[in-house]
């Protein structure tokens, strides 16, 4: 016992040793683990919520890609190739475009609630994308899903 604790002492500073020595505790002397919440979602539900964060993550990803996979269907369908660099230029449009308020909001907001209004906008355009009727509808729910997309990847 006496050899590791001068093996201790010799490699660690003795100002170090003293702060970890000192209890953590908030600007009244209170204990900080004594004020710490217990988080309210646990077990199952808590699983749920993670699977929920991973999946949205998975889809941004997938959309992120998409976009050569569908490029012959859609210059076909709509018989408009000029403008079809805008399908995977789109998306990271409005991903770039947006990130940077969605951070503030998520440091203003309660975030769950920006989560999901972030998940209802990709949603929302990933919608309009599948049912859109010309390029340009396609173009603008790209840049849409992309903006909301950024949002679930931040939060």
């Amino acid at each position: 016992m006496a050899a590791s604790e001068s093996s201790i002492s010799n490699s660690t500073p003795a100002s170090q040793l003293d702060i970890e020595k000192t209890p953590k505790t908030d600007g009244n002397g209170q204990d900080r683990a004594a004020n710490e919440q217990r988080r309210e979602v646990t077990g199952f539900r808590w699983l749920l919520v993670c699977v929920a964060i991973f999946s949205a993550n998975l889809l941004y990803g997938l959309d992120t890609t998409i976009a050569a996979d569908i490029q012959a269907s859609v210059s076909e369908t709509f018989d408009n190739v000029t403008q079809l660099g805008w399908l995977g230029v789109g998306f990271t449009l409005g991903s770039t475009v947006a990130i940077l308020p969605l951070g503030k909001a998520y440091a203003m907001f309660n975030t769950k609630w920006v989560f999901i209004c972030c998940l209802t906008m990709f949603a929302a355009a990933s919608a309009l994308c599948g049912a859109a009727t010309s390029m340009n509808a396609i173009i603008v729910g790209r840049v849409w899903a992309g903006a909301g997309g950024a949002g679930m990847y931040l939060g």
